[in-house]
C-alpha cells in the first residue's frame, strides 16, 4: 500500500530514496518527516514503496539536524566527547543491554553528552525540537547551496543542467558532497 502524503514538493535538481537518505545522511524516521516527498510509487517487484525526496532537501535537512545537534552539545566541556562514528545507544539502554555497572560506563567516552529532558522541570522536549525542523532557519552556508538548484526535474527534461550558466568555482561548490 502506497501512503498517502498530504503535500508533494516540486522536483528540484537530483532526487534520493527515503532508505537511501537515511542511510547516507543519518537521519530517523522522524527526521525525514520534516520534508515533502517529490514522489511515492508502489514497487513493481514487491510490498512496500519508493519514496523520492529532493537531494537538496535531504542536505538542508541534514544541515538543520547537525546545527541542532551543535546547540544541543554547546555546555558540553571540550574534551569530554568523541567523534561519533555509526550508531549510538543511550547509557541507560547500553547499561542494560549489554550488563554494564555504572563504573564500567565511566570509562566509555560519549560521543554526545545532553541533559535529560525528563529530569528538569521547564526544559524544551527534544521531540520538540525535531519537529520543529520544517520551519528551523537554515545555517547560511546550508541554505546558500539549496538555493543554488533551481527547480526542475532532469528526468524530464534531458537539456536540464543545474550547472549552466554557473562560475566554474560555484559549480565545483556544488559537486563536492
Amino acid at each position: 500500500m502506497v501512503p498517502d502524503f498530504q503535500q508533494y514538493a516540486a522536483p528540484r535538481g537530483a532526487y534520493i530514496l527515503k532508505s537511501s537518505a537515511q542511510k547516507k545522511y543519518n537521519l530517523s524516521q522522524t527526521d525525514m518527516d520534516n520534508i515533502d516527498p517529490i514522489s511515492v510509487e508502489g514497487r513493481m517487484n514487491g510490498p512496500g514503496c519508493m519514496i523520492k525526496y529532493n537531494l537538496c532537501d535531504v542536505r538542508l535537512l541534514r544541515a538543520k539536524v547537525d546545527d541542532l545537534e551543535q546547540q544541543l552539545s554547546l555546555n558540553a566541556p571540550d574534551g569530554e566527547t568523541v567523534p561519533r562514528h555509526g550508531a549510538t545507544i543511550v547509557r541507560s539502554k547500553a547499561k542494560k543491554e549489554h550488563n554494564l555497572s555504572d563504573v564500567q560506563m565511566d570509562r566509555i567516552r560519549p560521543c554526545l553528552i545532553k541533559e535529560n529532558i525528563y529530569s528538569q522541570p521547564g526544559a524544551p522536549a527534544l521531540v520538540d525540537e525535531i519537529n520543529s525542523l520544517r520551519t528551523r532557519p537554515a545555517p547560511p552556508e546550508a541554505l546558500a547551496a539549496y538555493n543554488a538548484i533551481p527547480e526542475g526535474n532532469p528526468q524530464t527534461n534531458p537539456d536540464y543542467n543545474i550547472f549552466d550558466g554557473m562560475p566554474h568555482d560555484d559549480a565545483a561548490a556544488l559537486w563536492v558532497t
